[in-house]
């Protein structure tokens, strides 16, 4: 039997509430499941985050170099690559001048730590707010590694070589304050374009010299035009790299803003010993000083004969005295 028209509305509104609770209890549960899927990624996220930490935390492990090429040298900025220790480096930025410190996260809190303390002795009071971060230490500061860094380093004072005009950062790192240099890179930016190709051009061929043609590259040169000038592409970067079993040796360029940073690196590859480039290597020499070009050595001086002693005088009174002892003496019967 065929429905009247004025129900046919009335049964389809009636349909729809049957329908709608059974939807609404479903939504909960897609819901839930989509929570709990987005919760573990998530989860995962800081799962990872935790292992870092750990690792962090973790004491330090190092395994022998791979077999391989070895670099021939690791002299680096005035130190050497496994072998210069942490007193080392900091007498010699002291004797160039230097401004240096720790700049680690461990250092750096314990800075501030300190300097929390010390205005809390002056208001003679504690900061209850402070407690917290001024007793507990996180993972990361567990990390003994030293970061010693020097800030607005002229390049002409660094003395390993001639160097293209620059200014910039000299930085050191050990894995700890213990164990040998690790890795000693110099960061510097440039205003002019043309300043920093001669700069990066400069630093890959004493690179070059000193370690042969680069074992990999990245990106293009950019050329200079008919005055000499030239341009880096926005965001792109040079490197080219010198990879051994013990070290490697980097030299970077890239255009950021409005300047360009050169930078040049030396370090132990990482997980390897820090002490690696000393591994079966020799003491270094030190080389004797040579005259300068055109002065002939002066020659030592022949020793001066030693005078001969003189003899005494006698005074008048002994001269008598023999005198008269001599007179005796002749006068005297000869035995026979």
């Amino acid at each position: 039997m065929p429905l009247h028209p004025s129900i046919r509305p009335l049964l389809a509104l009636t349909l729809a509430f049957a329908v709608a609770p059974s939807c609404a209890r479903s939504d909960p549960e897609s819901a839930g499941s989509g929570s709990q899927e987005a919760a573990e990624p998530a989860a995962e996220t800081k799962a990872k985050g935790g292992k870092l930490f750990e690792e962090i935390a973790a004491p330090l492990e190092f395994r022998d170099p791979d077999p391989g090429p070895r670099a021939p040298e690791a002299a680096a900025f005035g130190a050497e690559i496994g072998r210069s220790s942490y007193a080392d480096v900091k007498a010699y930025v002291e004797a160039k001048g230097f401004t240096c410190k720790d700049t680690s996260i461990r250092a750096m809190m314990e800075a501030k730590r300190e300097a929390e303390r010390e205005k809390q002795a002056e208001k003679g009071e504690d900061a209850v707010s402070s407690a917290s971060w001024m007793k507990k230490k996180s993972k990361r500061e567990k990390n003994p590694q030293v970061r010693f860094s020097c800030p607005s380093v002229n390049s002409d004072t660094i003395g390993d070589r001639e160097r293209v005009k620059s200014r910039g950062r000299l930085l050191f790192v050990f894995d700890n304050d213990e164990l040998p240099l690790r890795h000693v890179s110099y960061q510097r930016s440039h205003d002019n374009h043309a300043a920093a190709l001669d700069d990066y051009e400069d630093s890959v061929k004493a690179m070059t010299a000193r370690f042969g043609e680069p074992t990999a590259t990245r990106g293009e040169v950019p050329e200079r035009d008919a005055d000499g000038k030239v341009l880096f592409p926005p965001s792109r970067s040079l490197e080219l790299r010198w990879d051994f079993s013990d070290l490697t040796m980097k030299v970077t360029a890239i255009h950021f803003g409005r300047k360009v940073t050169v930078g040049e690196r030396i370090e132990v590859p990482h997980g390897i010993r820090p002490d690696a480039p000393t591994l079966g290597k020799p003491e270094p020499t030190v080389k004797p000083i040579e005259p300068a070009p055109g002065a002939e050595p002066k020659p030592e001086p022949e020793p001066k004969p030693k005078p001969e002693p003189k003899p005494a005088k006698m005074s008048a009174k002994d001269a008598k005295e023999l005198e008269a002892k001599m007179a005796a003496s002749d006068e005297a019967p000869t035995p026979r």
